[in-house]
């Protein structure tokens, strides 16, 4: 679903807004969330609904390192540095894999004369984009020193909500 598409400018986009200020209205607050998220993952969906659990997985494995640095935080711990280049690591790694295993078999293949089979894989929307922003994310909870807790809920909303 396009921005500029129909179906998103005149059944997606008012059924949200509607659906989002009825629910704050009621002070259904928690609520509205949720269904924010849901919306955005539907909206995510929509082209491939296979890609929705890299996105989820990506959210969740995310959201365990941001917890890890902010309990470190917490305990004044150490060991905050090395979270951090994991988390990193397993960002920077789901999206070599995305982009680049094609490439990198079809230059294996090249240099070494072998027919390792391609897994031709489609890449998947905005994987830069949220990949990108939960990077950030982790930085900004590795250097922050405030006592905060994450919620998942938010967190969520924060990753999914591309509008």
């Amino acid at each position: 679903m396009l921005f500029n598409s129909h179906i998103f400018i005149f059944a997606f986009l008012p059924c949200m807004l509607v659906g989002y200020y009825i629910l704050k209205h009621q002070a259904y607050f928690r609520l509205s969330k949720i269904f924010l998220v849901a919306g955005s993952l539907f909206f995510y969906g929509y082209w491939n609904p296979s890609y929705v659990p890299i996105l989820l997985s990506s959210l969740a494995i995310n959201f365990l390192f941001a917890q890890k640095l902010v309990s470190l935080t917490l305990e004044g711990g150490g060991h905050k540095r090395f979270w951090l280049i994991g988390g990193i690591a397993f960002n920077l790694g789901l999206l070599v894999f995305f982009k680049y295993t094609d490439f990198l078999l079809e230059d294996i293949n090249f240099v070494f004369d072998s027919q390792i089979p391609l897994p031709s894989l489609a890449l998947p929307l905005a994987i830069s984009f949220f990949t990108f922003q939960q990077i950030a994310f982790l930085v900004d909870t590795y250097k922050s020193q405030e006592d905060k807790k994450i919620d998942l809920l938010d967190y969520s909303l924060f990753v999914t909500f591309f509008p």
